[in-house]
């Protein structure tokens, strides 16, 4: 093929000695001489992600060099199926998912309890189908959801793999780079009605209530002045110390999950206490009722022109969204749909209204 001569690729190959490395390990695998795969990979610096065509064909051996050279973001979204391989040790979890290698990545938080929840529901499903039990997702999930994880009676080692994760997510929301929303009076406002324990998606793991306390959890954790309202027809009393544990706010949060949607009661509370502040996050799923959400934002505006809400819809159907314009006005900015862009989408924010806000 013009272009892509013999020739040329064997230049290639020995101007990029990591390129020959790939060519050596695919023809390795092909070959079925998975030995000389796992050494490949191990003295060389694959790109673990250009291998996953090949995944089917990878025994043990492969599949720990595979975790010994996945960056650490990968590392943490694979931990589950490191753990079905049998290749996850509590040295090499210790060795790879750390505050130092977080940072490094610039892992948002977030996403380190989202495979703190995949891989426990992993632990939990392995133990059920050995016991020959049933083995649906579906129970285990909604136990993680309303906190109810720790109560499993797991083994030893597990457990001390399930203990490092939660310890990491303590250290890591206090030493994560919180300089963008740092400084600033917050409040979070999730919702805690009984239609946050719906799944979000084809999600195992996630609910819109665990998205709710995630930011509960963290940003109580990582900045010094925020303010939790839990609502549904009422807000709730939240009395968690910040000193506590992220799982322990975080658990906090799900396990309050009940009750009817009323989205203008966390704003009507903070009009009747005099809660003043910068930014609010105002999280729910897909329902509301009640007077409405932005009749009361626009009467805490009057009071509070220079905050700004953050409107976090957790389904991506944008019905009833507020006209941008009214919006713009008002300090509104609307989130529909939940990823990890939020937070990136929300950094955006903070960088751009710098010294708009008191």
């Amino acid at each position: 093929m013009k272009g892509n001569s013999a020739e040329k690729l064997e230049k290639a190959y020995a101007e990029y000695p990591d390129l020959a490395a790939h060519r050596d390990f695919v023809a390795a695998v092909e070959a079925g001489d998975l030995a000389s795969a796992a050494r490949i990979l191990d003295a060389h610096n694959l790109d673990v992600n250009s291998l996953t065509a090949y995944y089917g064909k990878f025994d043990k051996a492969l599949w720990a060099a595979v975790a010994k050279r996945s960056p650490v973001m990968r590392f943490v979204k694979y931990l589950a199926k490191f753990l079905r391989e049998g290749v996850l040790t509590p040295e090499l979890l210790k060795a790879k998912v750390n505050v130092e290698a977080l940072k490094k990545a610039k892992v948002f938080p977030f996403r380190l309890y989202t495979a703190y929840l995949a891989f426990t529901l992993e632990l939990a499903h392995t133990k059920r189908a050995a016991s020959g039990a049933d083995v649906g997702n579906k129970p285990f999930a909604d136990a993680f959801a309303s906190g109810n994880e720790a109560s499993l009676d797991f083994p030893v080692e597990e457990k001390f793999l399930i203990d490092h994760l939660a310890d990491v997510m303590n250290e890591y929301a206090q030493s994560y780079d919180w300089s963008a929303f740092a400084g600033k009076r917050w409040v979070i406002a999730p919702d805690v009605s009984g239609s946050m324990s719906s799944r979000i998606g084809d999600s195992t793991v996630l609910t819109y209530a665990t998205v709710s306390a995630m930011f509960v959890g963290f940003f109580v954790k990582g900045l010094e002045n925020v303010t939790v309202l839990p609502w549904d027809e009422e807000v709730k009393p939240y009395r968690v110390p910040r000193a506590d544990s992220v799982m322990t706010h975080i658990n906090a949060i799900t396990r309050m999950v009940d009750g009817c949607t009323y989205m203008e009661t966390a704003v009507n509370y903070m009009l009747k206490k005099g809660i003043d502040t910068d930014y609010a996050v105002f999280l729910t799923d897909t329902e509301e009722y009640g007077s409405g959400w932005l009749a009361a934002w626009k009467n805490y505006h009057k009071r509070h022109p220079k905050a700004v809400a953050f409107a976090l819809r957790g389904d991506s159907y944008m019905t009833s969204p507020i006209p941008e314009a009214e919006a713009e006005r008002l300090n509104v900015y609307q989130i529909f749909g939940w990823n990890d862009s939020v937070i990136d989408y929300m950094k955006f924010v903070l960088e751009k209204r710098k010294g708009v806000t008191a």
